[in-house]
């Protein structure tokens, strides 16, 4: 197989997912020819936009081996009954990327360079706003983006710190930063990076929860629900949670999270699932397969429906680009052989 590395030597991630089909074949005494099935499999499919990830499709490749999706399943006391429909609902009204400037009315960022005049606005950069040009002179007030299902949107802040916000998320921050702290809140999920700034640490609140940094890479994610996460890359940054009156300062490679009983966990986490969806990919691994179809709902503004709802909390490795149409990524799926999933009008239905 052609060498294929990442720019700072180390393997990509097509090598390092060849290299696990090796070991996970040679441990149960049984090696097929793992560049023979990649090479065939990759000859019958034409990707869309040439960038499909290798990970899902090397594993489907080697005959739809479900034992490579690392499936397991949960507590059987988590499980529905089969007789019962699990319906999430993902989908969304909203279109645009909306932009509310005070208290003035909501616009979409679309048609802001129709809207805005004088220098007193954020600069259109591609996929995102820039507000580091703002006057030192301007009124400073509150800022609210709301990113609809299927859409990410990039923001520069006033002070060069960049977010990456995840559709169907919501963030609030200051045309400029005043005072001894720059603070914003999020409703969904974001990544961080913060310039530093040892006079004026940078606080991320979602409902209770606060994360202040003085510069590094991390990311939030509050749901609807008590579940949140908190992700560090790079850096540190503290975590505090109100109601339990919890502190705890994160180290690269830790994850804050709490469930939806407020139950509170330091875990060590892939890194490369946080990198990944800023980048544009769906990126799971080992997550269960509700979890990763409702985000692929979100992104593709379809509902989920599982009628057999057993397989809710199996678990999978799935990664590709988001530029692919959803009949793609539903294809992909399939290959796992885990459940027949179909497309049906406004939802993403999990088959008996």
């Amino acid at each position: 197989m052609e060498e294929n590395n990442k720019k700072d030597g180390g393997p990509s991630d097509f090598i390092k997912e060849e290299i696990l089909l090796r070991e996970h074949f040679s441990k149960r005494g049984e090696i097929p020819d793992v560049d023979k099935e990649l090479q065939a499999f990759h000859a019958k499919r034409v990707p869309t936009t040439g960038k499909i990830i290798a990970i899902c499709s090397a594993i489907a490749a080697v005959l739809g081996l479900v034992a490579f999706a690392y499936v397991s399943i949960w507590s059987t006391e988590q499980l529905l009954q089969e007789s019962d429909y699990l319906v999430y609902e993902e989908r969304s009204n909203v279109k645009d990327v909306l932009l509310q400037s005070g208290n003035q009315e909501a616009i979409s960022v679309d048609d802001a360079s129709e809207v805005w005049k004088g220098k007193n606005r954020p600069v259109l950069i591609d996929g995102g706003l820039s507000y580091e040009t703002m006057p030192e002179d301007i009124v400073v007030q509150q800022e609210q983006l709301s990113v609809p299902n299927g859409k990410m949107f990039k923001v520069i802040l006033e002070d060069g710190s960049e977010v990456w916000v995840n559709s169907r998320s919501k963030i609030t921050f200051p045309n400029r930063f005043l005072g001894n702290e720059r603070k914003v809140v999020l409703e969904g999920e974001a990544f961080f990076k913060v310039v530093k700034d040892k006079n004026r640490p940078f606080v991320v609140e979602a409902d209770g929860l606060s994360t202040q940094v003085l510069g590094t890479e991390f990311n939030v994610k509050r749901a609807n629900t008590d579940e949140a996460q908190v992700t560090l890359l790079s850096g540190k940054v503290k975590v505090n949670v109100d109601k339990a009156q919890f502190t705890k300062v994160l180290t690269p490679g830790e994850e804050f999270d709490r469930d939806a009983k407020g139950v509170i966990k330091i875990n060590k986490i892939d890194l490369d699932t946080y990198y990944r969806w800023y980048e544009g990919y769906f990126y799971f691994d080992q997550v269960p397969l509700g979890e990763v179809l409702r985000e692929v709902g979100r992104w593709y503004n379809k509902d989920v429906v599982f009628e057999n709802p057993s397989v809710d909390r199996l678990k999978i490795r799935f990664t590709a680009d988001r530029k692919e149409s959803l009949e793609t990524i539903i294809e992909l799926m399939n290959d796992f052989k885990l459940a027949k999933i179909v497309i049906r009008d406004n939802r993403i239905i999990v088959q008996r």
